[in-house]
This record gives structure tokens, sequence and C-alpha cells, in this order.
């Protein structure tokens, strides 16, 4: 299994090197302990979590939008916010969905990456379907949806 460094020289070794170091305490001080193969896999895919994770998006997905401050709905109604964005490189695309109250409290979250390769315009409006059909899965009905691009 060969991951790509995208520029990251030198954090394949150390990640694996902290795998089998934690594999190694885990040996000495709990007796149990993961096959060579299983810690170099299992390392390798948290460096590749970590480069998708601080990739950065398509370039001027994101530029042009004014910051905007959230705003609670109103009493008796919730708030799902939605966001999408594209990492080209890797024809993979994130999306996130957040549903607050009208007292900006928290009352679920989903965070889905697929692997599909669409346009920023495209992830947003996939972001926003996702909105949709979370809100109803959770039961909530009355609800504003918001975005920062559609």
């Amino acid at each position: 299994m060969e991951i790509p460094r995208n520029g990251m020289t030198g954090k394949r070794p150390k990640v694996e090197g902290e795998g089998i170091w934690k594999n190694r305490n885990e040996i000495i001080h709990e007796g149990t302990g993961r096959p060579g193969k299983v810690v170099v896999r299992s390392s390798l895919m948290l460096l590749d979590e970590y480069q998708t994770a601080n990739e950065s998006p398509e370039v001027g997905q994101k530029s042009t939008h004014a910051i905007m401050r959230w705003s609670p709905p109103q009493q008796e109604c919730y708030k799902v916010n939605v966001d999408g964005t594209v990492f080209t490189k890797r024809k993979q695309m994130g999306i996130g969905v957040v549903i607050r109250d009208s007292a900006g409290e928290v009352v679920a979250v989903l965070s889905n990456r697929l692997a599909v390769p669409l346009g920023a315009l495209e992830t947003e409006a996939k972001a926003m379907e996702t909105g949709v059909r979370f809100a109803a899965k959770v039961g909530i009905k009355d609800v504003i949806f918001e975005g920062d691009s559609l």
C-alpha cells in the first residue's frame, strides 16, 4: 500500500515509527500486539487521513465569500447549516451538516467524505441535499436551510 506524500517529506517514516513504538508499548505493558503489516497499514491510513484533513480546498472555492455571522432561527424553529469542499487531487468531496435550535445549541451533526469528483457548485448542492435528508431523518420539521454558496 503506497500513500502519496503530497509534499509531506519525511512524514511517512515518522508515522510508521510511531506505530511501531505504540505496538511495542502494547506488547510490553498490555501483553498484546499486532502483526507488523497491520501496524504499517494502520499507520499509513492515519497519515492518509491527516493529509486529507489538511489538504487545501479547490483554489478559489471559498475566497470570494464574505465573512458572515451565524444568526439563530426564530423560536420553535431549527437551522440547518451545510457546507461542502472539493479535494481536487484526490477526486473527493467533503460534506458537513450542523443542525441547531433557536438557542444555538447543536442538535445533530453529520460529516462525510465521498469519492465523487464533483465541482465546487455541485458539491455545495450535494451538501444541501444531504442536509435536507439528514434533517428529515433526525425528525426536524420547522427548518431554515443555510449554506454559503447557494
